[in-house]
């Protein structure tokens, strides 16, 4: 028997905190208008709209 891996990440837990919330927020808008990165949520090629709905979406706990 093994470990079980974690479960996949919050697609908008930028932090790595476990939740979706203020801190990833603001990372999202740090990085607005910049091209691709991490913070491109949507994988649009960069990070606006789209991205701040993925964190809205899926704020509170992964």
């Amino acid at each position: 028997w093994g470990v079980c891996p974690p479960g996949p990440m919050c697609a908008g837990d930028l932090d790595g905190s476990g939740d979706v919330g203020f801190a990833d927020l603001l990372l999202v808008l740090a990085a607005w208008a910049k091209a691709g990165g991490p913070f491109d949520l949507d994988g649009d090629g960069s990070v606006g709209f789209g991205d701040l709905l993925v964190i809205l979406a899926q704020w509170g706990s992964c």
